[in-house]
């Protein structure tokens, strides 16, 4: 499950990409891990067959995207940097199979818009998928409601399907080609999450 720093939970997630450098600090907790929002880089739901959930995996992709992540200063080389804006949380399913046409698939995907838009995907036995988007940009701010605006905004352009035989390398190159170009998340704000339970640190360093 992913976490804000108001509490907020996202639905549980069956694969969750994310960083353990700039936001080490994972809880667990009666056999769940917690993630913070803010380290996220990719989600994705696992279902034997893609045919009829691909709206359950847009709404899995949602409950992640809506949670509010922070962005704070951070020490670059010796260099202070302002906060930098909100990355770009990919969201996809993977399955095994897909018994249902390549068309219907593609309409489906595209019904899930703002936050639940489907970036890509992979039916091993069938195909792999990513989706264009007319707003390919970054999002233009550090703030909850920038990312929002930015889904909001981002329209399908089309969706691309490659060929069965070669499902998983193409998957595969295309997500490592799409976290690339997010680079490293945010820092968090620590002092965010701790000062639900009333306490903060001193980070008068980057002040």
């Amino acid at each position: 499950m992913i976490i804000d720093h108001n509490g907020d939970v996202s639905d549980q997630i069956d694969i969750v990409i994310y960083d353990a450098l700039f936001t080490p600090f994972i809880f667990n907790q009666d056999d769940f891990k917690y993630i913070p929002a803010e380290a996220v880089y990719a989600v994705f739901e696992v279902k034997q067959d893609i045919k009829s959930n691909i709206e359950y995996a847009g709404k899995k992709i949602m409950s992640v995207r809506r949670l509010e992540r922070t962005s704070t200063k951070m020490i670059n080389s010796g260099r202070i940097l302002e906060p930098r804006n909100l990355t770009k949380i990919i969201g996809g399913i993977l399955t095994t199979s897909c018994t249902q046409s390549q068309e219907n698939i593609k309409s489906n995907i595209m019904k899930q818009k703002g936050l639940a838009a489907i970036d890509c995907g992979c039916c091993i036995d069938s195909f792999a998928f990513h989706s264009k988007f007319k707003n390919e940009g970054v999002i233009k701010g550090p703030y909850q409601e920038d990312a929002v605006k930015f889904y909001e905004e981002n329209n399908y352009e089309e969706v691309k399907f490659c060929y069965k035989d070669k499902s998983l390398l193409i998957f595969f190159l295309q997500l490592f080609n799409d976290l690339k170009e997010i680079g490293s998340v945010p820092a968090i704000d620590i002092n965010a999450y701790l000062s639900s339970g009333g306490a903060t640190i001193d980070d008068d360093i980057i002040e």
